[in-house]
């Protein structure tokens, strides 16, 4: 198991990108006047919530930088350790879409068998109340 900055792996780029994402979705339902003054306040806590874990991850990693720049650890990355930081996040961004996309495929299967189910009740509900001819009833 590896140790990892907090709010840096998959469940937190999803919050993140959810909560910076979040004043766009409120502009649109805003235009749809959907939106209200409750609303906004939730949406402008989370944003300033996730803006704030971004600038801890990125003091944070400014810290290790500096504590790396003393050449007491051996470079064993070559000199671009830059290309393995955008490999991590490309690669947590990837997981997370496919995971996103999963939950999605199941929404539209839920559905589909919801759409399906009903369909075959009402039709058995039909079914069972309908008028039964005298030849039916023996």
């Amino acid at each position: 198991m590896a140790v990892g900055l907090p709010g840096s792996g998959i469940s937190g780029l999803f919050y993140l990108l959810s909560a910076l994402l979040m004043p766009v979705h409120e502009l649109l339902l805003l235009l749809r006047r959907r939106s209200n003054r409750n609303r906004w306040h939730f949406v402008l806590r989370q944003t300033i919530i996730a803006l704030l874990v971004i600038g801890g991850i990125w003091i944070t990693l400014q810290a290790f930088a500096i504590m790396l720049s003393a050449k007491a650890l051996p470079n064993y990355y070559g000199n671009s350790p830059s290309a393995i930081k955008f490999g991590t996040v490309f690669i947590s961004l990837a997981i997370l879409g496919i995971i996103i996309l999963g939950m999605q495929i199941m929404d539209i299967i839920s559905k589909l068998r919801t759409i399906c189910s009903c369909k075959i009740s009402t039709f058995l509900i039909k079914l069972k109340f309908r008028k039964r001819s005298p030849v039916e009833a023996e």
